[in-house]
């Protein structure tokens, strides 16, 4: 039976592994296992605790974590929408809207630091 145990990655990948890995934020999976590893999050992760900010909020219209859903839903719309000839097309594609989503992300994020200082 599939478990998500930290052990699983553990048993696939060696602790010399130092490319990426991809997961949605599991505790099970870090650093401990694989400590030269890269961990990243694919953007629906990233998006669903900026949406259980936004349900918290009383404002929500100018918040920046309303900003950073939409901006993410606009991504996903459009992955949504577009049709690729070939598996090459659209990694390019994906790689292009994700590289801008995650710098409007930065933007926002620099902008709050800025306002904070």
């Amino acid at each position: 039976m599939p478990t998500r145990s930290g052990k699983v990655i553990s048993d696939v990948l060696t602790l010399d592994y130092a490319g990426t890995v991809m997961c949605d934020g599991y505790r099970g999976y870090g650093q401990e296992q694989l400590p030269k590893a890269t961990f990243c999050s694919c953007l629906i992760h990233i998006r669903r605790p900026f949406i259980e900010l936004v349900k918290g909020l009383t404002l929500k219209n100018n918040s920046q974590a309303t900003q950073a859903v939409k901006l993410l839903s606009r991504v996903f719309h459009k992955e949504n929408n577009l049709r690729y000839k070939t598996p090459a097309e659209k990694k390019s594609s994906v790689a292009k809207t994700g590289q801008a989503t995650v710098g409007c992300l930065l933007l926002l994020y620099r902008r709050d630091c800025l306002s904070d200082a």
